[in-house]
């Protein structure tokens, strides 16, 4: 899960959700807070399909 501080730095890094979405895992990884799994599990949702 990506908590509150993390969530802030990934928005700061690249500047909207949009950002972040289209963001690779390299890209991810930059930003402090997120780790390889982490990284990987945003990607792994972000090209899921949405289940309500």
């Amino acid at each position: 899960d990506i908590g509150p501080v993390t969530a802030r730095a990934l928005l700061e890094a690249f500047g909207s959700v949009e950002g972040v979405m289209i963001a690779n895992e390299d890209d991810l990884r930059e930003v402090s807070g997120v780790g390889e799994v982490t990284a990987q599990r945003i990607r792994e949702v972000v090209g899921s399909d949405y289940e309500p």
